[in-house]
């Protein structure tokens, strides 16, 4: 997953967030995992790579994540409802802050799709699933 992070085919900063994404959901692992020391590993190589490139000042998580805030910021704002326990590990391991300051840059990406769909589910069209019906409770968190 990380080698199609650093191909030079998905360097659109949606493919490289999508990775961001996978990669991350194993941080809710024991740090002393396997399957934890390898997404840390491959984020960190990711993040140099875009270094490299330029794509980012320095080849750091925290400045890999910032840049991709706008493809990571409404996932983010998901997990406080869907899965709360990958919030922490992020927001320390990856931006090197607090959970409530890396929701603070998710929200002006986030607020507006949640929003709409809090608006649609409130109304009864559910076109989006269980998101349309947690966004009332994501809102409320938020």
């Amino acid at each position: 997953l990380g080698a199609i992070g650093r191909a030079s085919l998905y360097a659109h900063a949606c493919c490289r967030g999508a990775v961001v994404l996978a990669l991350s959901a194993h941080l809710g692992r024991d740090e002393l995992s396997q399957e934890y020391g390898c997404a840390m590993r491959e984020l960190r190589s990711l993040a140099a790579q875009c270094g490299r490139e330029g794509y980012i000042a320095e080849g750091t998580t925290e400045a890999l994540c910032r840049a991709l805030s706008p493809q990571l910021a409404a996932e983010w704002a998901w997990w406080l409802v869907e899965r709360p326990e990958l919030l922490e590990p992020t927001a320390h391991k990856l931006l090197d802050t607090s959970v409530n300051e890396m929701l603070e840059l998710a929200l002006p990406h986030a607020l507006p799709s949640i929003t709409l769909l809090g608006g649609l589910a409130q109304r009864g069209v559910h076109r989006r699933g269980e998101r349309g019906r947690q966004a009332g409770e994501a809102l409320r968190q938020v």
